[in-house]
């Protein structure tokens, strides 16, 4: 059986996961980014976040071989996932805001103009009692910012997204609204590039269409071939689906004339759903400084 484990606090990533076909869980690594960063001045930015999305990483792999992770055992076929997310913006980078006064001067900042969204990501395979094998990246994305007005910036500050978010700008909310446009992989802006992740996947030996969530095939009635429909799993956002059929029925006989009884309709089973071989789990990092949080 195969868990996966994400490391980093953020439902954006966790949704991002879910809707490609994951199943997670989630733990919590407890990582001083602060102090992990103050070793990396002198690195470029996208080294600066790689370095802090392997920390996580190392940090939820060392709960996984301690046997501190709920229902997850040490011998188990394990994949830590750690991300971290900054934007940077005139050669600064920049995590959640301190406050809801520094998310309007950001907001002000970058009104109109492109910034970098850098998003780093770990992968660590746990097999055996042993990290089995490792892969790191950074990916970067520019986002195209809007102009809000005054009012339109007031009250998206109000809202509070803007204080949870890396360079208090996300396009899965309230801000998209404001973000005029996207150049490079979305699901990057979101936290989580799903196709850098499937890369490193591979660098560590596993396919992700193993790990994807299984889906029941939901056929016709008996003796009808009926379409080719799929119903999620229990835990899949799309709920299980039933198909009617319609069967034409022959005419009554009577000796008088009368007229045909309404078709019979066949109904097929609602599927059990059925999970799939792999189980994967999300460890999250838990963003610890008051000024750091991955989209």
């Amino acid at each position: 059986m195969t868990t996966v484990l994400l490391a980093s606090a953020s439902p954006a990533r966790l949704a991002v996961l879910r809707g490609a076909g994951l199943d997670p869980l989630v733990t919590v690594s407890g990582v001083d980014e602060d102090a992990v960063l103050a070793g990396l001045l002198a690195a470029e930015p996208a080294e600066r976040i790689r370095v802090l999305a392997e920390a996580k990483a190392d940090a939820v792999a060392g709960q996984v071989l301690a046997g501190a992770v709920p229902r997850v055992d040490a011998d188990d076929d394990v994949l830590v996932i750690g991300c971290d997310s900054m934007l940077l913006i005139d050669g600064e980078l920049q995590g959640k805001p301190e406050s809801a006064e520094q998310a309007k001067q950001r907001w002000r900042q970058m009104a109109g103009r492109g910034g970098v969204l850098i998003t780093g990501h770990a992968v660590r395979r746990v097999s055996g009692g042993r990290i089995a094998a490792s892969a790191s990246a950074a990916r970067s994305t520019t986002v195209r910012m809007g102009r809000p007005t005054e009012a339109e910036l007031e009250a998206y500050i109000t809202t509070g997204e803007p204080l949870a978010v890396a360079g208090a700008l996300t396009i899965d909310g309230f801000g998209g609204w404001f973000v005029e446009g996207v150049d490079g992989d979305p699901s990057n802006v979101l936290g989580l590039s799903l196709p850098l992740t499937r890369e490193l996947l591979q660098q560590v030996g596993v396919r992700v269409t193993d790990l994807w969530r299984v889906p029941a095939r939901v056929g016709g009635t008996a003796g009808s071939p009926g379409p080719d429909v799929f119903a999620g799993s229990a835990a899949s956002p799309v709920a299980p689906v039933s198909i009617a059929l319609a069967a034409s029925a022959a005419p009554a006989v009577s000796p008088a004339p009368a007229p045909a009884p309404a078709p019979a309709v066949a109904v097929g089973p609602t599927p059990a759903s059925r999970n799939g071989a792999h189980r994967t789990v999300l460890s999250t990092t838990a963003l610890d400084s008051p000024t750091r949080r991955s989209t």
